[in-house]
């Protein structure tokens, strides 16, 4: 019986092929008989044959490009792709590449899974080998698609379960390998059709190359959220954030595979250079002022740029490709660089990468940045470079970092290039950012870092034979009046203990200058009334109103804890915040009481620290 009907549907078939050339080449009839066929599993090798017969391979040219979505939406697809598969093929071969091209990018626009959309690149890459004349229009709808199906397999760790996460690394691992072999054709068919005589100015090749960079960039950004580096992950960032679902060697070695194919395009330096060139266009979005190896308007008149043309560049996917030259040597670029000139050209890249709250992200603009700085003498870093954002952007998302990163080794990590960046900065570099960082910083261990900077700034200038304005005199006594400044209502409205790094560190500067600079270079000796009105006493009173609270709570805690109270009241309502203002929980009595033991050792100790500069200032003027 089933003999029967895969005999009758083929008979029903060839029927088609007679009526279509009978009815002046009307297609529809011949592709529902095909679609009959696909019902029946057991025919597909036979109607694969029928279909390239010699005799039918007119009809198949002429409906092939219907047939794509036929073959993708059936149930059996991946039971049987290795049939679907040389029907593809086939159609790819034979059919008009155009039309074909048309066909798959149509089918990649519905939500395919992974193994039919890699089953569909195959004949995309044949179709574009036979394609002659202007391919960047079709890369242009086709690689889109391509890069829209990485992005939806590819989602950020917290928002997956394990086994989910696991399955989609293993899709994307896959899918980016198949999507490397087809761009690797189309970028040795670009860099074949460069070596050809008065080719290298042709607009359509560069037209070409220009949509296979924004894939390729677009592909580093999706591989900046992995573990690219050749340290073992535990280096980067702690254990448990760590998910090695997915070895680490396959992505790196798919990133290579990228950088190889960029330093095909001959695109390596012009990456590293592109957002500095176009930094106000990301800042603006505008259209680019340079495009890919100077790719512009068509010289010839053929066609105007579209909107694709004027997309930029991915700045994340470029900040990994800095990250991986640069930090890990994945490629190389030529030696004609100085490291400065380095370091400018990738400011908007790190401050691109450390913006991220992915740890693995944080951790390749930290390992970019320190890969440059590191070769730069102290105090060379000239201070113009501040009046350009990305620096300072470079500087705040470091602070960022050092706050809020979820990693405790990215937060030392940070913390210490944080202080190796501003000891890079000449000393008039150093006095603009500690003025500006101090100027809005409502961390206290962040101001507590900074007023230390400042005070081994003027340790420095005081045993210093050459003069520096911007360590002495009124332009410090200026920095020291914002050092000591307390945040508005301390003491009374506003607890005191939060801000005792930033206290204590402007104390102790202040008590460190008045003890070494017995020549008032820095005028401190000459304003210290100034700074006694306007920080000194201010803070004593402040200690004496938080110490009182302090002891007022702990003998508090001491009644109630002698009263028999109900199990339900043993604790009672004590709430402090954290140093970004983020509220804890309730503790127990005796938490509370180690906090307020705490909290009234550091109030002992500005008290010890004030009254030490007391003295000094007393013998000073006996």
């Amino acid at each position: 019986m089933e003999e029967v009907m895969e005999n009758q549907v083929i008979k029903d078939l060839r029927r088609s092929f007679a009526n279509f050339r009978e009815d002046n080449n009307e297609g529809c009839h011949v592709v529902i008989a095909v679609q009959r066929c696909l019902e029946v599993r057991n025919i597909l090798k036979t109607l694969t044959a029928v279909l390239l017969e010699q005799e039918n391979k007119d009809i198949l040219e002429f409906i092939g490009w219907e047939l794509i979505g036929v073959l993708v939406q059936q149930e059996d697809f991946q039971v049987a792709n290795d049939y679907y598969s040389d029907l593809l093929e086939a159609i790819a071969e034979n059919c008009s590449p155009k039309e074909v091209c048309l066909g798959i990018v149509e089918q990649m626009d519905s939500n395919l899974n992974s193994e039919v959309f890699l089953t569909l690149l195959a004949p995309l890459q044949k179709v574009f080998q036979r394609m002659k004349g202007r391919k960047s229009k079709f890369f242009k709808m086709a690689i889109p698609r391509i890069l829209h199906h990485i992005a939806m397999i590819h989602s950020p760790v917290n928002e997956q379960s394990e086994s989910s996460m696991r399955e989609n690394k293993t899709d994307l691992s896959s899918t980016l390998d198949r999507v490397l072999m087809l761009l690797g054709c189309l970028v040795n068919d670009a860099k074949t059709g460069a070596c050809k005589p008065n080719n290298k100015d042709d607009p359509e090749l560069k037209a070409q190359n220009w949509e296979l960079e924004k894939c390729l960039t677009r592909m580093l950004e999706t591989l900046a959220f992995e573990n690219l580096s050749m340290a073992k992950s535990s280096d980067s960032v702690d254990n448990k954030e760590d998910y090695e679902l997915t070895s680490t060697e396959s992505y790196r070695d798919q990133a290579q595979r990228i950088l190889s194919l960029l330093q095909d395009l001959q695109s390596q330096v012009y990456l590293l250079e592109y957002a500095s060139v176009n930094l106000e266009c990301y800042t603006k979005k505008q259209t680019p002022t340079v495009k890919p190896n100077d790719v512009c308007a068509d010289e010839q008149g053929n066609e105007n740029e579209d909107d694709d043309e004027k997309e930029l560049l991915s700045l994340l996917g470029l900040g990994c490709y800095g990250y991986l030259v640069l930090a890990e040597n994945v490629a190389h670029i030529p030696q004609v660089f100085s490291i400065k000139y380095l370091l400018k050209i990738n400011m908007v890249y790190i401050a691109c990468l450390l913006e991220r709250t992915e740890n693995q992200v944080i951790y390749k603009g930290l390992e970019l940045l320190d890969s440059l700085i590191r070769y730069i003498a102290e105090g060379t870093v000239e201070h113009n470079l501040l009046t350009s954002p990305g620096l300072l952007d470079i500087f705040k998302r470091l602070i960022n970092v050092m706050i809020y990163c979820t990693s405790k080794i990215l937060r030392q990590r940070a913390m210490r290039i944080f202080q190796q960046l501003i000891s890079k900065l000449d000393t008039r570099g150093c006095y603009m950012i500690s003025r500006y960082l101090l100027l809005d910083c409502t961390h206290a261990g962040v101001a507590g870092l900074l007023i230390h900077n400042i005070k081994e700034e003027v340790h420095k200038n005081l045993y210093s034979q050459d003069y520096d304005m911007w360590f002495r005199g009124k332009q410090l006594v200026s920095l020291l009046l914002q050092v000591c400044k307390l945040p508005k209502g301390v003491g009374r409205e506003r607890d005191l203990i939060p801000e005792t790094e930033r206290v204590m560190g402007a104390l102790n500067c202040l008590r460190y200058i008045l003890l070494s600079d017995h020549d008032d270079k820095t005028t401190l000796w000459k304003n210290y009334s100034l700074f006694e009105k306007e920080f000194l006493l201010p803070l004593r009173e402040a200690v004496k109103v938080t110490k009182l609270n302090y002891l007022s709570m702990q003998n508090k805690n001491t009644e109630e804890k002698k009263q028999p109270v109900d199990k339900e009241k043993e604790e009672i309502e004590f709430k402090v915040t954290t140093p970004d203002g983020t509220p804890i929980d309730e503790m127990s009595r005796e938490d509370q009481n180690q906090v307020l033991q705490s909290g009234l050792y550091a109030l002992e100790t500005m008290e010890c620290i004030l009254a030490h500069i007391t003295e000094i200032v007393n013998s000073k003027t006996r």
